[in-house]
């Protein structure tokens, strides 16, 4: 991410997703956030890849309610969840971005 910074992001023991950002300035982690609102079940950890087009970091997972979702993080804000549509019910999902 720019600036020094990182993302880390992991699927509790209740299989909701958090992340939490990496600051090199400060040379910490921040407090884990939940990665959505309700904090869902996953059915894996959720996957990442540096973001183009306006965000640093986007961000694939699959609801264990069968939907698969991205989220875009950019400026220290988390936007979306964007519904992928034509997949349900995927256990897995990787994702990547081409510049």
């Amino acid at each position: 991410m720019p600036g020094g910074k990182a993302m880390l992001l992991w699927r509790g023991s209740n299989n909701a997703g958090y992340y939490a950002i990496y600051d090199s300035s400060a040379n910490t982690f921040g407090t884990p956030k939940e990665l959505l609102s309700g904090a869902p079940e996953l059915n894996s950890v959720p996957s990442a890849t540096r973001g183009t087009c306006g965000s640093d970091v986007t961000i694939a997972y699959a609801k264990k309610a069968g939907a698969v979702e991205i989220l875009r993080y950019a400026g220290g804000k988390m936007n979306g969840p964007f519904t992928v549509g034509g997949i349900t019910k995927a256990t897995y999902v990787g994702v990547g971005e081409m510049n």
